[in-house]
């Protein structure tokens, strides 16, 4: 007994020793959340499984750990995982991981040296039963819509005239025969509404186009015409400034001359005299 109590203490030393877990790792990358379980060596596990909204547990099999029970982390921006709780069950290590966004899709794969466990949460806007419930629902409600009055108009058609199949697809030749006709009949009448509308409008707007450049030219003729008379009429001024200037000139010309010759006529008279 003592010699099997001894050879069980051992192998559970060198068990724990085996695949004990000794470190564990978060991370945020570009579009996953990463967790990783670091084991002294190999050890296998189950499939990672979503128990809530932000919760999901991994069971590794004959593991142990000597991390706390219980790690909080401080979440942000960079850190989404909340906490990371380790409890036994059986020989088994259960880890609980609780993040920071409720909905998500998990993966799970070994990597070595070191041997690791990885298991990556993507976030979604909702959780994948979900979607896949409403696309179910939406592709049901559609075929219900489009086959629900193709049930009625058979009905209708089985209830009023009991008919073989042939005498079906003449009522259907009839009914489809009067469409056809109002709508080659509508055609005709719709297309030169169409095309009477614009010609008479483009008609009226070139009509008033050149009614404009008319009135335009006139303007500009005028305008040129008042601009002529004006810079002659200022011209004829200036001249006519200055031949009044020549005038008053002359005629004070004029008068100097003849006191000159006043003056000259008075010497050759005192000097006639003398």
């Amino acid at each position: 007994m003592l010699l099997v109590a001894v050879v069980f203490t051992l192998s559970q030393l060198g068990w724990a020793q085996a695949a004990n877990l000794r470190d564990v790792r978060t991370g945020k990358h570009e579009n996953f959340t990463r967790v990783v379980f670091e084991f002294q060596n190999n050890v296998l596990f189950e499939n990672p499984e979503i128990k809530g909204k932000g919760n999901f547990s991994v069971v590794f099999l004959d593991s142990s750990t000597t991390l706390p029970r219980l790690t909080l982390f401080k979440t942000g921006p960079i850190q989404l995982v909340r906490s990371i709780k380790f409890s036994r069950q059986k020989s088994n290590l259960v880890a609980d991981v609780r993040l920071s966004f409720p909905y998500f899709i998990l993966k799970a794969f070994p990597l070595s040296g070191p041997n690791r466990i990885v298991v990556d949460a993507y976030q979604v806007s909702s959780t994948p039963e979900k979607s896949e419930q409403k696309e179910s629902l939406r592709e049901k409600s559609s075929t219900e819509t489009s086959t629900a009055p193709e049930k009625k108009e058979l009905e209708k058609a089985a209830g009023s005239q009991p008919m073989t199949p042939s005498g079906v697809e003449k009522s259907g030749l009839k009914e489809t025969q009067p469409s056809e006709n109002a709508f080659s009949n509508k055609v005709p009448n719709q297309t030169p509404e169409k095309h009477v509308g614009p010609p008479s409008t483009a008609n009226g707007n070139a009509m008033t186009q050149i009614y404009l450049l008319a009135v335009l030219n006139v303007l500009t003729g005028v305008i040129i015409v008042l601009m002529i008379f004006t810079l002659l009429k200022k011209k004829h001024m200036i001249d006519f400034g200055h031949l009044s200037e020549i005038m008053e000139f002359m005629k004070t010309s004029d008068e100097s001359i003849e006191t000159i010759d006043a003056q000259l006529k008075n010497a050759f008279k005192d000097y006639d005299e003398s």
